[in-house]
Formats: structure tokens, C-alpha cells, sequence
């Protein structure tokens, strides 16, 4: 019983019988005696010091003659900071700080020390299994615990040893540097029973570019059985609400069966007072998603990724330009309601709203190439009978085709158009790209701008103007003028070159070259033969309203010296657009330029030009910049501040820092520029400065 260590609640002291334990031992100059039990007596040689293992050193341990058990004093070692912890298969003294010293096993009615789970001061440089695979876990950058573990059985590793892990073990490093949000259980069933129960709504946007009707937001809203979309587009995101009250009284009109609740994100355009005073009103339940917790919302998020991908799909296949996206989108959400099926029901979302199946053989290729026949109007006999078109998609209250007339530039619903659907995807590619980058634009002088749309036309197109068309070689001379003017351009007409004879409807005689000809007058074949036959027809009017302006224009060049030029479009820079609404200036050319020439042309858009939290001063500390270039930039901004007044407080506070520009003035000069970017990317127009000049950039 040498070697067995037995813990003992009843000893005083700790007390040991053999001397090769102790570490350290002092004899005793005074007789000092041990009672036991039975009421016999043992004499303390000496009183020293034992080392079990690392963690476990008895002091005050008495060497006591005859004594043929090792005796560990509780009540000692609750003295010396350990604890004991008796419970049934789990006995066990820990240190201060909670770790594991050494297990206790039960001997028949006592418990002794188990000498196998400590390490002994020989076999000390082996550390525990637990202790280890911290130390591993350190080393190899944090690695997954069980990854760890597996990698150390397998053997594949030089120098990695056998590990064990024990459950729960937790690294708060880890915790900080990997945590994730929690993942979100997958929908295994349907929980709606009927179309309408449930709707999710949820906003996209906005988009870097403005949509042909000026649109930058998308409002997707989707039926929680069928899966049923709706898209809406807006200009403000404060157009929500209008919408979802329209489409939930439309949807309650048309079902039988209640509708019990909507659900969408923490937006503000959801999270108001208007939207919940609807939604209780009509009794309906508006639930909301986790800030930040997407899934929650998965539905209409999901159809948001599903109708964007489709539209950016379909503008990449004809080269379709990007401001024809909400276009896209619409088209992509009314094939999507056709096309696919409802999990764990296998049928359309058509068939599960409407009862019936959809059928899908009026569908063409989004973007190709068409022909609209011209209806309205008197046609001459040699005149196109069809407009160029590209189609656009479907419309929403008819079963009419839309359609984007290229001559025209606006967007128009018709029945029957004849689709090049069939020609195949490079040709019928091709030809849309081509047909929508160089449709012609109405205006008399060309520049490096883009028009503006123009607003969507009924089915009942106005007569267009005569398309010209060269002939065979004998009829070279014939020639008509194909760009008509968007509203009356005062020219010149020199009397010499008149043709024809005005008394009778005659075929106009040849003429040599249509350079020589941008006049209104030179629009068409056949002259009129009376007033009567000329007032119908527009181009004749156009004539007429041109030699009336002529009588103004001949007296006032009697005055002064006077140069014909047409109407003032650009001068100095300044783009100038003249209308009924007003006069409208900006200088979109002169902007690119300059964010071309100072390298600002890809980057980040700013909303604002100033930052609200950073004051400019002198900054005598900061690295300085070029002087020159920095003057170069001030002079540049200085000029577009002529049609943007919003950037001239920022310009002019930068400009006082000319004489010894730092760095922090450049940064705040290139926040300017990013500003004058986004203002360029979006088409702002801010009619609000004045009352006659509107900045349309």
C-alpha cells in the first residue's frame, strides 16, 4: 500500500509512512505524536514536502514511523486554494482556476488518488491530451477543432501528434474572427392554401441609369402560393405605397377569399405611418423581416434576382441600350409568371392565379427587330407602308404588342407588327443594335448628346414623313429629304431654285444634289396644286410657316447685321434646348471632358458636394499639391458652375486656397467632381434655380 494514496476527510494533516515521496523533508527537534483511531499513536520523524505531479505538491506533509498508508488531508488541501468535488463517477480535486489536478477512484469505502491522470515529476514533459490541441489549434491559424483532430489521426502531417478533443470546448478568438450569421431553415412545404393569403414585396434600386420614362426604382411584389409577381416602377421610392394599396384592393376585388397579411424588409417606404393605417384598416397583418436578415424575406428576394438576370440576359442578346431596363424587367416578370412552376405543386404560377394553363405561342425574342404598318393619314404611292421597330414586350391591359419606333423614337402598342423573330440570333442581334444606335433623331444640327425619349404614342400613329429611298440609275436625280425637323426651323429659300409649277399637283423636277437642300420645303415628291390639297399635308405647312417667318426675318435685317444660322444650339460650351416648356441649358459635353481630362471619369458618384463633417482651412501641415493643375481645376469647375449653381458654394471655398493648394483641397475638389459624376449618370434636372433656365445634365 505503498504507492496507493488515499483521501481522507477524517486526517488532519497530511501523513506518509515511507520516505523516498518526499522531495524535501526537515526533522523535528521536539517529540511530536500522531493519535489514530483506535486510540494507538505514531511518532513524526519529520515534516517536509511531496511533488505528486506538476500541479499537485503536498507541504506540511509528516513523516510518521510505522505508518503503512498515505494519508491526503482534505481539510489541508481546502487550506492550500484546491477543491474536491465528490459525486458518483466523478470525483476529482481542482486548483484555484478550476483546472482538473488529479481524479479520484473509489477503493473499496474510500477514495484514493488516481496516479494514472497526473503526470509524476518524472514523466513530466508529457502534457496533457487537452493541452495539446489548444496548443495546435494556436498554431495552425485557429483550425477547426474537429478538421484538427481528423487530420492528426490520419497521420498525413509530419510532426502533428495524435489528438483528442473534448466536447464544448470553445476558442473565443475563434468566436470574434468566424461567427456567422445563423443559417435559415429551408421552406419544405407550402404554408399558404390559397392565391393572395400572403403577399412579399420588396423594392430594387436604384439603377445607375434613368429607365426611357425616367424611372430609377422597382417595386417586385409576389403572391406567397401561386409565386405571382407584379412589377411597378418608380421614380421616388415614396411611390410605394400608392401601388401596394392599388394592386390590394384590385386583388381583394377579384378573390372570394380573404387576404390575411403582407410582408416585407424595415424599409421606410413599408415602415410608415400611411402603410400601417392601411394595413389596419383593411385588417390585414404587416409582418417584417430581420434588419439585415434577407432570408427571412427569401421569396421576393429571390424573384428580384431571378427578373434581373433574365432582363440583363435579353439586353445583352440584341445589345439593347441599358435605359431600356425597366422594359426588360416587365417582360421578364410576365414570362416568369408563365414559365415556372410552384415547388412541391408542380404547376404555373399562371395556371395556380387564373385556373387555366398559360399557352406561350405569342411569345417572341425581347429586343428583335419588327414592322409596324402605317394606318393613319394620306400615304402617297410610293411612300413606306411599315415603320422599323424593336420590340419591347407585351402590354399590361391589352393583348397588344410594344413596340419602340426607331424613326419616331417612342414607344407604341399595336396588334399586328411583323417580327424578324425567325432570322436567327446574330442576324436579328445584330440588326437591333445597329438599327437602335443609329436611329435618326429630329433634330436639324447633330452633337455628341443623346436626346431625351420621347413620351409613349397611341396605337394610332401620326403620319410620318416620307422615307427616302434611292432609285435605279436613270432616277438618281429624284431625291426627298429623310430627317424631318420636331418643330419649324427658319431657312432661307432662294427663289432661283423653286421647282414645279404651283397651279398643278406635278412631280417635282430633278435636282442636282440634296446637299445643297436642308429645307423643309424638298420633304416631298408631289407638289399641291391648291391650298386645299397643301393644308392637309404637314410638310407643306412647315413651307408655309417658313415664308411667313421671312417677312419678320427681312425687316429686322434691314436694322441690322444679321447671319443665318438656324436655331441657337450650342455657344460656348452651353448646350441650349429650346421648347414651349422653357429654355434649357447644360453643359453634359463639357462635363465629360473635364472628368476625362482630370481622371475623375470612373469614379465613385457622390450625392452631395460638400462633406457636412469636414471644415476646410488653411492646412500649413499638409503635403502640397501641383498649383497649376489645382488652378486648372478650380478655372474648370468655376465655368461649369453656369449651369450648376449647387456646386458654386463648394467651388468658390476650394478657389480661396489656389495661392498653396494641399492635399485635403484636392480631396474636397475631387468630391466635387464625383458629385458633378453622379449628377451626370442620373439626369438631374433642377428647374427649381430660375425660373427660365432649367439645368439638364
Amino acid at each position: 500500500m505503498e504507492d496507493v494514496w488515499i483521501m481522507d476527510s477524517g486526517c488532519s494533516r497530511h501523513m506518509i509512512g515511507h520516505r523516498k515521496w518526499f522531495s524535501s523533508l526537515n526533522h523535528v527537534s521536539t517529540k511530536e505524536y500522531i493519535t489514530f483511531g483506535d486510540n494507538g499513536q505514531g511518532k513524526v520523524l519529520g515534516v517536509g514536502s511531496v511533488s505528486l505531479s506538476a500541479k499537485l505538491s503536498l507541504r506540511e506533509v509528516a513523516f510518521v514511523q510505522n505508518l503503512g498508508f498515505n494519508l491526503v488531508s482534505v481539510s489541508q488541501l481546502l487550506d492550500e486554494g484546491f477543491e474536491v468535488h465528490f459525486k458518483k463517477g466523478a470525483c476529482r480535486v481542482l486548483d484555484a482556476e478550476e483546472t482538473l489536478v488529479c481524479s479520484l477512484l473509489p477503493f473499496g469505502q474510500v477514495f484514493i488518488i488516481d496516479l494514472t491522470s497526473i503526470s509524476s515529476p518524472a514523466r513530466c514533459l508529457v502534457s496533457s491530451p487537452s493541452a495539446d490541441i489548444w496548443k495546435w489549434h494556436r498554431r495552425l491559424g485557429h483550425l477547426s477543432l474537429d478538421l484538427l483532430v481528423r487530420l492528426s489521426s490520419m497521420g498525413l502531417i509530419r510532426g502533428l501528434p495524435k489528438l483528442r478533443a473534448e466536447k464544448d470546448l470553445v476558442c473565443h478568438p475563434c468566436r470574434h474572427g468566424k461567427m456567422v450569421a445563423a443559417s435559415h431553415i429551408p421552406v419544405s412545404q407550402v404554408m399558404t392554401f390559397y392565391p393572395s393569403k400572403l403577399l412579399h414585396m420588396d423594392t430594387v434600386g436604384p439603377d445607375r441609369v434613368a429607365s426611357v420614362s425616367g424611372k430609377w426604382y422597382v417595386l417586385v411584389v409576389v403572391d406567397d402560393f401561386s409565386r405571382f409577381s407584379w412589377v411597378f416602377f418608380m421614380e421616388f421610392k415614396d411611390e410605394v405605397f400608392g401601388f401596394v394599396r392599388a394592386l390590394v384592393l384590385r386583388l381583394r376585388n377579384e378573390s372570394h377569399k380573404a387576404m390575411r397579411a403582407v410582408r416585407s424588409d424595415n424599409g421606410g417606404e413599408f415602415r410608415n405611418s400611411r402603410f400601417e393605417n392601411f394595413c389596419r384598416d383593411l385588417g390585414l397583418e404587416h409582418q417584417f423581416s430581420s434588419p439585415y436578415t434577407p432570408p427571412q424575406n427569401g421569396v421576393v428576394e429571390r424573384k428580384n434576382r431571378t427578373l434581373v438576370e433574365m432582363a440583363r440576359t435579353m439586353l445583352d442578346e440584341h445589345r439593347t441600350p441599358r435605359r431600356f431596363w425597366a422594359v426588360a424587367v416587365n417582360t421578364a416578370c410576365y414570362i416568369a409568371n408563365r414559365i415556372f412552376l410552384r415547388a412541391f405543386i408542380g404547376k404555373t404560377s399562371y395556371e395556380l392565379r387564373f385556373g387555366r394553363q398559360p399557352s406561350v405561342m405569342h411569345l417572341l425574342s425581347f429586343g428583335c427587330r419588327c414592322f409596324v404598318l402605317k394606318k393613319a393619314g394620306h400615304l402617297d404611292k410610293f411612300e413606306s407602308r411599315c415603320l422599323d421597330g424593336i420590340f419591347l414586350g407585351y402590354a399590361s391591359s391589352s393583348r397588344d404588342f410594344r413596340v419602340w419606333i426607331l424613326e419616331a423614337k417612342q414607344v407604341v402598342e399595336t396588334r399586328h407588327p411583323i417580327f424578324e423573330d425567325e432570322e436567327g440570333a446574330d442576324n436579328v442581334g445584330d440588326a437591333g443594335a445597329t438599327a437602335l444606335a443609329v436611329a435618326p433623331t429630329p433634330s436639324a444640327t447633330s452633337s455628341d448628346d443623346d436626346e431625351g425619349p420621347l413620351p409613349m404614342a397611341s396605337s394610332s400613329l401620326p403620319r410620318q414623313q416620307a422615307q427616302a429611298e434611292a432609285g435605279p440609275a436613270e432616277d438618281a436625280g429624284e431625291v426627298t429629304s429623310k430627317i424631318v425637323p420636331s418643330r419649324q426651323v427658319q431657312r432661307d429659300h432662294p427663289p432661283h431654285r423653286m421647282i414645279g409649277d404651283i397651279h398643278h399637283r406635278v412631280a417635282r423636277s430633278s435636282v442636282a444634289s440634296l446637299a445643297f437642300f436642308s429645307h423643309s420645303a424638298y420633304v416631298a415628291t408631289f407638289e399641291p396644286r391648291d391650298v386645299s390639297h397643301a393644308l392637309p399635308d404637314s410638310n407643306w405647312v412647315n413651307v408655309m410657316h417658313e415664308e411667313l417667318e421671312n417677312f419678320e426675318r427681312n425687316h429686322i435685317s434691314r436694322e441690322f447685321e444679321m447671319s443665318l444660322m438656324g436655331e441657337l444650339q450650342f455657344f460656348l460650351g452651353l448646350r441650349i434646348k429650346q421648347g414651349l416648356e422653357g429654355t434649357f441649358v447644360h453643359q453634359a459635353k463639357y462635363t465629360r471632358d473635364i472628368l476625362k481630362k482630370f481622371d475623375m471619369g470612373d469614379s465613385k458618384p457622390m450625392m452631395t458636394p460638400m462633406s457636412t463633417n469636414t471644415a476646410l482651412d488653411a492646412d500649413e501641415d499638409g503635403e502640397a499639391v501641383d498649383q497649376k493643375e489645382f488652378q486648372g481645376i478650380i478655372g474648370s469647375l468655376l465655368y461649369l458652375t453656369a449651369t450648376r449653381p449647387d456646386i458654386q458654394f463648394a467651388v468658390c471655398l476650394c478657389a480661396r486656397y489656389q495661392a498653396s493648394p494641399r492635399t485635403s483641397h484636392r480631396q474636397a475638389v475631387k468630391r466635387i467632381f464625383r458629385c458633378v459624376d453622379n449628377a451626370l449618370i442620373k439626369g438631374e434636372i433642377e428647374s427649381q434655380w430660375t425660373g427660365f433656365i432649367a439645368l439638364l445634365v
